[in-house]
């Protein structure tokens, strides 16, 4: 994903990693890992209000968009974000990612599940979660290029591991401390 982001996108951006455990407690984990994007994103928008930010995360890491994405629910931050990239999203065996963002958001998500993928999809091989991405990075990084941009665009990938149509449960994510 890094070198492909580097080819679409060169100079014009830095790329950071988030910094947490990523253990076994998924939810504690990724509650700290949402706590360092929050506390990452609120100092460096206001240290250059010019910058703007993209996520991307396998697994877990979706997890900590989900929760940082709550935790910086003001609209001046929120606007501050193009897009994001995500792979085997834990979040869509729960209600469907796409389903449960605000509308505010609608256009900036790239959901990947792959075909089989037990962990977003509801299948049954583990496989498919481990490298059933391979060869996604390129577009993944076009889409933020696109977002960057200004460009709108379709928010589901052509990876179809859960096409459910799920109610939004947005109102119901608590703030897990953030």
């Amino acid at each position: 994903m890094r070198t492909s982001l580097r080819r679409a996108l060169g100079s014009r951006m830095e790329i950071v990693g988030v910094e947490y455990p990523a253990g076994d407690d998924f939810e504690e984990s990724s509650a700290e890992g949402a706590r360092w994007v929050v506390n990452y994103v609120k100092t460096e928008a206001t240290r250059c209000p010019e910058l703007r930010f993209a996520f991307g995360g396998y697994s877990q890491g979706c997890q900590v968009f989900h929760k940082a994405r709550a935790g910086l629910a003001d609209e001046n931050l929120q606007a501050k974000f193009v897009g994001a990239t995500l792979w085997g999203d834990p979040y869509m065996m729960a209600a469907g990612t796409l389903s449960r963002v605000p509308k505010s958001w609608a256009g900036k998500i790239l959901d990947n599940c792959a075909v089989g993928d037990p962990v977003c999809g509801g299948g049954d091989n583990l496989l498919a979660h481990i490298i059933g991405y391979t060869g996604t990075y390129t577009r993944a990084a076009e889409f933020l290029e696109d977002r960057l941009n200004g460009e709108s665009g379709n928010a589901k990938s052509d990876l179809h591991g859960n096409d459910k149509n799920l109610p939004d449960y947005t109102s119901s994510l608590p703030a897990w401390g953030l």
